[in-house]
């Protein structure tokens, strides 16, 4: 089965209830079943679960989730087995989501400042909309 991957990073975010929900990265995935996701992230205090989340650009509905637990304070790749796992042919956005938690208990997602994955830019979503910043990628 085919791979992507992007393991460049400099730079990490947060995430948590009230400020940024959700980062990743904006892609289209062309004719290919996703089972599972990837991404390189860490904790700050407690925080509980975290969800990964495939999403359509075109409406921002879900088309497949996977959980993971037990981050630690350390990144670490973190991966999910998704569900369902379906045929996606169309722009996504690959996302690790948390909502709850606060400023200082949060879950902590790497990203590279420079763009080094071409036709692939960074998502975030923060004040009820998603914001692409072509400028970046994630990890």
């Amino acid at each position: 089965m085919p791979t992507e991957s992007q393991g460049v990073s400099n730079v990490d975010g947060g995430l948590w209830a009230g400020s940024v929900t959700r980062r990743g990265q904006r892609l289209t995935i062309s004719n290919r079943v996703v089972t599972k996701l990837n991404f390189y992230v860490a904790r700050y205090g407690s925080v509980g679960d975290v969800t990964y989340r495939i999403r359509k650009v075109s409406d921002d509905s879900v088309i497949a989730s996977g959980t993971v637990s037990g981050l630690t304070t350390s990144f670490v790749w973190k991966e999910a087995t998704l569900s369902p796992q379906v045929t996606i042919n169309e722009a996504v956005r690959i996302l690790v989501e948390y909502n709850a938690g606060n400023s200082s208990n949060y879950v902590r997602v790497r990203y590279q400042d420079t763009d080094v994955k071409a036709g692939e830019v960074y998502t975030l979503y923060y004040d009820g909309a998603n914001h692409d910043l072509s400028q970046w990628d994630c990890a």
